[in-house]
């Protein structure tokens, strides 16, 4: 399973985009920074199981949006707290083109006309997605302000060296606490 997740999200993916396969059955192509490729899921449902493989699912991560950003269309997600990813759609989830963008990998973005927008990748690659520009941008900026937001609420794991005169002794079986070694 986690050679399969690995494949489906790692810092390389930039976007799910749902199409449709040659026998109609609706699919994502995953575009990644070296690749196209495509799996035989639309993307909400392989982003449930991206999510389901992190301890979460797709409702809960659209319900910790809105309760991190008040109420929002189409919110935001993020996969694996505050240093994970930042995710937005391009349209609402339930239009089978819908594209996942995968936040750190927006370059650029702009008008193609009134109802298309350009979304250039860190690749280069060129998405066009069928809305405006002012759309694009508030999700897009949803989604910067997800990413700001859960960074200021992260528990920092930050290991303390505590230097040669000292050790962590064990005491009863569950707390520590910490003693100068005698020399």
């Amino acid at each position: 399973m986690n050679n399969e997740i690995s494949t489906l999200i790692n810092k390389g993916i930039m976007a799910y985009v749902g199409t449709f396969n040659e026998v109609g059955k609706h699919v994502t192509d995953i575009y990644s920074s070296e690749d196209v490729y495509q799996v035989d899921v639309e993307p909400k449902k392989l982003l449930d199981k991206v999510l389901n493989y992190y301890g979460s699912n797709y409702r809960g991560a659209i319900a910790s949006s809105k309760s991190i950003l008040g109420p929002v269309d189409m919110a935001p997600i993020s996969i694996g707290g505050p240093n994970g990813y930042i995710l937005f759609t391009s349209m609402s989830p339930s239009i089978p083109e819908c594209t996942f963008f995968f936040l750190h990998h927006i370059r650029s973005y702009h008008a193609i006309d009134s109802k298309t927008t350009a979304v250039v990748l860190s690749n280069g690659e060129i998405l066009h997605v069928p809305v405006s520009r002012r759309s694009f941008q508030s999700r897009y900026h949803k989604a910067l302000e997800l990413k700001e937001k859960m960074a200021s609420r992260s528990l920092y794991y930050i290991p303390y060296d505590m230097g040669e005169h000292y050790q962590a002794v064990s005491d009863k079986t569950v707390f520590y606490r910490v003693k100068k070694q005698s020399d």
